[in-house]
């Protein structure tokens, strides 16, 4: 008698051992044999740190299998890695052995109790500014300070991670899973709002979208804001969602508070994909975007992403119009800048528009300073998201240690010109090095590795800081 078919795929011990066994071979290989660079600088480019820490997913598999990176992803799942009393230690000396050098300057309080509107435009890209379409932006670029070479480095989790450097001035998780996820319960004692709180600020955060996308409710609650205002709390439709203006329009009361001074952090959403007409920022823009360009040789996909950012110059528009009003004008600084470039943008048309090819030199994106009374300026000197927080903290003469940041104030003479990356790349203005090889500039091997060595233990030191909940133990 014969019998019936198996319906299922059977998980027995010898299927078991056949489909695991080779990467556990491996594991142990690579364990055992991996070349281990006695140097920190040449860490990344050895096997063994490859697979215990899976920094690049890509590399991982063009160097093991997708059958081993999803062992490493089971492995990671079943025991996640967690901090311990020792990396307490290590992060009290490394801040000991590494303080951060911080003297006066020309900028130094130059915004001291004025009030502060902080825009972080979604997938914004200079190559949607122009004086006719968005000449409200414009306006903060030719009255305010200008970051001409500054870059916002897209980290595994976007804009969700772009918010924490922000108001952290850390590196986000890269092996650990999304920051927003698995340390929404991590608390900043020494976040841009607690800063600012310190100083007698209400400070708020304000999103089109509702709070509770990327855990935002609990995120901002540990990096200390009296409040998060969403889409629910500001009344907002589905529809209202995708425009920037009307989310001014709605929110403006509690953006501009009676009580001063505050802080209000506002993250937009008109700008984000698709950039398509079912995006209803693009379809109401799309026709004034292509009167504008009549007669120039333009990619329909670049037309509709600037038509998809014609809302947020409204919102800016909207935003000096209110404080005028207000008589708030003179007293309210704007810092407008992005989350990332427009990745998901169509590749060919953003990298012929833009005659940029590199991936890291696409991170390039803007960051305005502007306040009423303040010299026009370009600052040329390179700077990145992780200088925001320190910058900040300078201009407004906050109580702030310097050492606890990755980036530093881009007005002090100790100012480290250097970009860091998610897949642990580093760039300071001429080298580009990844996996510790050099991919552009002049750089020696004995300068790459040294400077390798740094940075890689800021990556290390960073991870320990969400592991062991630093500054909430530092309480």
């Amino acid at each position: 008698k014969l019998k019936p078919p198996l319906l299922h795929y059977q998980l027995t011990w010898s299927r078991l051992k056949q489909t695991f066994a080779p990467a556990l071979i491996l594991l142990v290989i690579v364990n055992i044999n991996a070349s281990i660079p006695r140097k920190t600088a040449r860490l990344h480019q050895s096997d063994h740190y490859l697979y215990f820490r899976v920094f690049d997913n890509t590399s991982f598999v063009n160097r093991f299998g997708v059958a081993h990176f999803f062992l490493r992803d089971i492995a990671d799942i079943l025991v996640p890695e967690r901090g311990n009393p020792k990396d307490y230690e290590a992060i009290e000396e490394y801040f000991a052995k590494y303080p951060k050098l911080h003297e006066g300057n020309g900028y130094t309080g130059l915004f001291e109790g004025k009030n502060l509107v902080f825009i972080v435009a979604e997938s914004f890209d200079e190559m949607a500014l122009d004086d006719q379409l968005t000449p409200n932006i414009m306006r903060l670029k030719k009255e305010g300070i200008s970051f001409d070479n500054h870059f916002v480095p897209v980290y595994p989790r976007t804009t969700c991670d772009t918010e924490f450097i922000y108001n952290t001035g850390l590196i986000p998780s890269i092996k650990d899973g999304p920051t927003c996820y698995m340390f929404n319960g991590n608390s900043y004692s020494q976040s841009l709002p607690m800063l600012f709180k310190k100083k007698g600020y209400l400070a708020q955060a304000f999103h089109n979208n509702y709070k509770e996308f990327y855990t935002r409710h609990l995120v901002y609650k540990g990096l200390g804001y009296d409040a998060l205002y969403g889409q629910h709390e500001l009344g907002l439709s589905e529809e209202d969602i995708r425009y920037d203006s009307l989310f001014f329009e709605k929110g403006k009361d509690r953006i501009l508070p009676d009580q001063t001074p505050f802080m209000s952090f506002v993250l937009t959403l008109s700008g984000h994909s698709p950039y398509e007409t079912t995006n209803l920022a693009v379809k109401a823009h799309l026709s004034r975007v292509k009167a504008h360009f009549n007669g120039q040789a333009m990619d329909e996909d670049i037309l509709k992403y600037i038509a998809s950012q014609i809302e947020v110059d409204l919102l800016v528009g909207k935003l000096l119009e209110e404080l005028e009003e207000r008589g708030l004008l003179e007293d309210t600084v704007i810092i407008f800048t992005t989350d990332h470039y427009p990745y998901t943008l169509n590749k060919k048309a953003y990298e012929k528009y833009r005659g940029v090819e590199e991936g890291y030199l696409k991170m390039k994106g803007p960051l305005i300073i502007w306040g009423s009374g303040v010299e026009p300026q370009s600052i040329q000197r390179l700077t990145s998201s992780f200088d925001v927080l320190p910058t900040v903290a300078n201009l407004f003469n906050l109580d702030i240690n310097y050492t606890y940041y990755v980036g530093h104030d881009v007005f002090d003479r100790h100012h480290q010109e250097l970009v860091l990356f998610k897949d642990y790349a580093w760039f300071d203005g001429q080298n580009y090095v990844k996996d510790g090889h050099l991919k552009a500039g002049s750089m020696t091997r004995e300068e790459v590795e040294r400077m390798s060595e740094r940075v890689n233990l800021i990556y290390e030191i960073n991870r320990k800081i969400l592991q062991v909940n630093y500054f909430k133990l530092k309480e």
